[in-house]
């Protein structure tokens, strides 16, 4: 009652009436704002894929690995962060394709495919 009669006196006498409505982190599913590149690594060497999402708060990530001529997506151990680092890399991992998915409390998405291509210096 008493906030009613307020904001009436205020328009009688003219006066403008702003409300400041609070900013917050947009309420959405992941989306990939920078996509797996194909990654190409001497035997040996490390191999490193990174992706960046929006919004970032409250956002797990997966990478997964389709092993060449098979259909079927592994977890990659310790693939949980936005770059995964492939370790002292060997021929039997080339054209293997690798792919993120991000979640957050909003969804989940998947990332596109990129493939390692190893080569012997």
């Amino acid at each position: 009652m008493i906030r009613s009669a307020f904001l009436a006196l205020t328009l009688l006498a003219g006066l403008s009436c702003t409300q400041t409505v609070p900013q917050g982190p947009v309420a959405q599913a992941p989306v990939f704002t920078v996509q797996p590149k194909d990654e190409y690594a001497n035997v040996g060497s490390d191999a490193i894929f990174v992706v960046e999402v929006t919004p970032q708060h409250g956002v797990t990530f997966t990478w997964e690995c389709r092993i060449r001529d098979t259909e079927t997506w592994e977890p990659v151990d310790g693939g949980d962060t936005a770059t995964l680092t492939l370790k002292s890399v060997i021929t039997e991992q080339s054209l293997n394709t690798y792919r993120c998915v991000a979640t957050n409390g909003f969804g989940s998405v998947t990332s596109e495919t990129a493939t390692l291509i190893v080569s012997t210096p």
